[in-house]
């Protein structure tokens, strides 16, 4: 399955190759494709951070409008880091999760190796519930649960509910 990210790089190369191959003037359409390339990257950023978090008991997933974007298999997933993030909306520190692929694991695009959310990606639910549910299958799957707090990284056998 291709990724959002990969599609997005597909068809800004695409678009490349006709902007070249293509008449004359069209060349100065180049100058554009950086911004492009730019703006196609903000928006895959955009849409990863208004996507729901899905739990199922395979697998963890990002959601937009009931597709699926990005998803990790909970035999993929290496690492879960809680750190302290800043949210700009309410300019306090909340807690943010990173959910880290294996190296070995199949990538699909080159985004694809961890996926990042804190209490804001919870539309439809809580995050406390959210936590309870990765603690669960971190210790089902053996995944290894570290907190990064103020520079300083601590192995952990729950993930935090609260900064520290």
């Amino acid at each position: 399955m291709i990724g959002f990210g990969s599609a997005i790089w597909i068809f800004l190369a695409v678009l490349f190759i006709v902007i070249i191959n293509d008449d004359p003037g069209h060349k100065a359409l180049l100058v554009f494709l950086p911004l492009l390339i730019f703006m196609g990257t903000v928006l895959v950023v955009v849409i990863e951070g208004v996507s729901d978090i899905e739990i199922s008991q395979e697998s963890i997933s990002r959601k937009v409008f009931g597709c699926v974007i990005r998803e990790f298999n909970w035999d993929d997933v290496d690492m879960i880091r809680a750190f302290d993030s800043y949210d700009f909306r309410t300019s306090e520190r909340i807690l943010a999760i990173h959910v880290f692929k294996k190296k070995s694991a199949k990538r699909v695009n080159f985004l694809s190796k961890k996926m990042v959310f804190g209490d804001e990606a919870m539309s439809h639910g809580n995050f406390h519930d959210l936590i309870e549910s990765l603690n669960f299958f971190s210790s089902r799957y053996n995944i290894i649960i570290e907190s990064s707090f103020g520079g300083k990284r601590v192995r952990e056998n729950k993930i935090p509910y609260k900064i520290n």
